[in-house]
């Protein structure tokens, strides 16, 4: 690993950062190596020096929480207010009594704010997850997926909440009228059907 960091920097020094992204030209004009840092620095640069200093944590004299800094007060930077968490993303996912019954992989599409590899640009971002059903679940089985919500810079991402909606049968599925007849009471199974005297 030494070695790659040395030949990185050796690039770097004769020819700049542009060469040291795309690579170097050989005689026919295609570019060989190149390197990205795919992290986000300033995440690593917070854990050692905002989180783990003294001041990290401390309140202005309205009792408004700031940020603490690297420098304490010398250049004010105590003194910018923390910024609030992002809100969680909740997604509602329609599903069947079937469904529920006898459980089901689902894929959930839901958009969320996302931080760039600069680390400091954000985005909209479409995503796709997919989530389990298990049999016996109910809508009160709601789903918490940690950190998989919005992302800001510098801040830990928020959360994501899949919460699971009672829809009723499908009218075009082949057993819509036997499954129509269905209800749930609780953790009981009703079933209604016309029989004669």
């Amino acid at each position: 690993m030494l070695v790659y960091i040395a030949q990185w920097k050796t690039i770097y020094d004769q020819y700049g950062e542009d060469v040291l992204r795309t690579g170097v030209k050989d005689q026919e004009g295609s570019h060989h190596g190149g390197y990205i840092y795919q992290q986000n620095c300033y995440q690593i640069f917070d854990s050692y020096f905002l989180k783990n200093n003294p001041f990290y944590n401390i309140c202005d004299r309205s009792g408004t929480e700031v940020e603490g800094s690297l420098f304490g007060s010398a250049h004010g930077g105590v003194n910018e207010p923390k910024l609030p968490p992002m809100p969680t993303v909740e997604v509602k996912v329609p599903t069947t009594l079937q469904e529920f019954y006898t459980g089901c992989v689902k894929t959930i599409s839901y958009q969320k704010q996302t931080v760039g590899l600069d680390g400091k640009t954000t985005s909209n971002t479409v995503c796709n997850k997919q989530v389990e059903i298990k049999a016996g679940m109910d809508p009160n089985n709601n789903q918490k997926f940690r950190g998989e919500g919005h992302q800001q810079p510098g801040r830990p991402a928020s959360n994501l909440y899949v919460n699971f909606v009672a829809a009723p049968p499908n009218p075009k599925s082949a057993d819509f009228h036997v499954t129509a007849r269905y209800r749930r009471s609780g953790a009981n199974l009703m079933y209604t059907q016309q029989i004669t005297l």
